[in-house]
């Protein structure tokens, strides 16, 4: 015979562990997971509806092994939810914490542009000033190279800088400029 396919009121008329639906061949156990993170107390999270034949009611042990089975799968769907409450967690601590990066980022990458590569600049120029006004002295020499050097550290900082926080990233966002 086939199971039929109709919604039935549940019933357990003396508050027994027989479940049951008004359909005499088909006997319904509550799913309960009364786990810590699995909801309120009591609360029931599916059905578990067997059809046996009315002809031979279910023995005890028959109700107890439908109280088992349910009771493992009201676990697994516990614990699947708790699962998935765990992941979306762990996804929303990533994202902040991505988040924050960024910001670090941005804010370092500002600040060598700003301040230390400004001042990586009027350090070149007093030098290459301070080089000319000691013009044919030994130190006018060292000067230049000095500045040179400078110069160099100037461009290592802007590309450190731009490798930090590219400019793609400020113009398109964190998805477009990963696509790119």
């Amino acid at each position: 015979t086939e199971l039929r396919e109709s919604v039935l009121e549940l019933r357990s008329p003396d508050s027994s562990t027989d479940w049951t639906l008004a359909d005499p061949d088909v006997a319904v156990v509550p799913l309960r997971a009364d786990l810590p993170g699995s909801g309120p107390s009591g609360r029931v999270d599916g059905l578990l509806a067997a059809k046996h034949d009315p002809s031979r009611p279910l023995s005890p042990a028959g109700i107890r092994l439908l109280e088992g089975v349910a009771s493992h799968l009201a676990v697994a769907i516990a614990n699947e939810r708790l699962s998935q409450s765990e992941r979306n967690r762990l996804r929303s601590y990533a994202m902040m914490m991505t988040k924050a990066q960024e910001e670090e980022r941005k804010r370092i990458a500002r600040e060598l542009h700003d301040e230390a590569s400004q001042n990586v600049v009027v350090i070149r120029r007093a030098l290459a000033e301070l080089a000319v006004s000691l013009d044919g002295e030994p130190a006018a020499a060292e000067l230049s190279e000095l500045g040179r050097l400078a110069g160099e550290t100037l461009i290592g900082m802007r590309r450190f800088s731009r490798d930090l926080r590219p400019p793609t990233l400020d113009q398109l966002g964190l998805s477009s400029a990963l696509e790119q």
